[in-house]
């Protein structure tokens, strides 16, 4: 009896002995456990008017296919280690006169080492013009990886904004829709992302770039909410769409003119695509009220997705 005792506890002390040993592994390498799905709108506030969420792992089939049978990554690790949701994430705030930037990672395994890799790598040295925390990527719990970004708001957009809006009441902020590979929502109905954008225009851009697009920012004052997303309906195959509400009898923007502006650029584009990267875009817009719709597919994207991602591998 004494020796069950004595063989009981030995493999006791290996269990734990392990058990040690595989949790320290995860806290250095995130890779026994995967993380805990956490949301971009935990990160969010009452500011923020824009978001892009990306959410790879409703296209880990899509990738594998990208990538091919002759690929030196395995298949099974897509779904073992693509991140759940990347976003980022903007906001102005006037009481502090600050435009706040925050890039999100909810990743599902390797949080550690992705961190690693992204500040090694200065990763975000080559946008100018934000002042970023200075511990640059962190994970303030796990699940979690968050890099800060600041900029200071444009006086001549600011006082634009409150020539046009004045002390507009607060309004709830709008969030995304939901389950789409890609999403974009910019709420513009307080002049909140005209004064985000434009503010981060003024410190991205050089005197000349900012004249070209200075027409376009001024056009925004005329539009009060912007939804997108994108979605893989195929192995070769996106499919874009996009409503943007106008603010009804805006002087600054119409429907009308907009879908002539979206009308004119999407045609230059599809000619870039087409002739530089062999990239079909087809689709069209209407309107319906004070809404501009577009309904766009991107087709033969397969080879030029395919080069990017083994970029990163």
């Amino acid at each position: 009896m004494k020796k069950f005792y004595i063989i009981a506890g030995v493999i006791l002390l290996v269990v734990l002995a392990g058990v040690i040993v595989l949790k320290q592994v995860d806290k250095n390498y995130g890779v026994i456990w995967s993380s805990p799905r956490v949301s971009h709108e935990k990160l969010a506030t009452n500011n923020t008017s824009f978001r892009f969420v990306i959410k790879p792992q409703l296209a880990k089939e899509h990738f594998v296919k990208l990538l091919g049978e002759d690929s030196s990554v395995p298949a099974w690790s897509f779904g073992m280690v693509l991140p759940y949701e990347t976003a980022m994430l903007a906001g102005s705030d006037a009481d502090r006169n600050v435009a706040d930037v925050m890039f999100f990672c909810n990743d599902k395994r390797l949080g550690p080492k992705i961190v690693e890799a992204l500040n090694n790598g200065n990763a975000v040295s080559g946008i100018r013009g934000l002042d970023f925390s200075k511990d640059g990527f962190v994970i303030p719990e796990r699940g979690v990886i968050t890099l800060e970004g600041s900029a200071p708001l444009d006086s001549t957009t600011m006082n634009r904004a409150w020539d046009h809006w004045g002390y507009a009441s607060r309004v709830s902020p709008l969030q995304i829709e939901g389950e789409h590979f890609a999403e974009l929502v910019i709420d513009n109905r307080r002049g909140d992302a005209y004064v985000l954008l434009g503010s981060l225009a003024k410190v991205f851009l050089d005197p000349r770039e900012f004249a070209l697009v200075e027409p376009a920012l001024k056009g925004m004052i005329g539009i009060a909410i912007l939804r997108g997303h994108a979605d893989f309906v195929g192995d070769d195959l996106i499919q874009i769409k996009f409503g943007v509400r106008c603010v009804t009898d805006s002087k600054e923007m119409s429907p009308q003119l907009l879908k002539l502006v979206v009308d004119a650029g999407t045609s230059k584009l599809a000619t870039n695509l087409s002739e530089n990267y062999r990239i079909v875009l087809n689709g069209s817009t209407r309107i319906d009220g004070d809404v501009l719709y577009g309904d766009y597919k991107l087709s033969k994207v397969s080879s030029y997705m395919a080069s990017r991602l083994l970029k990163f591998m």
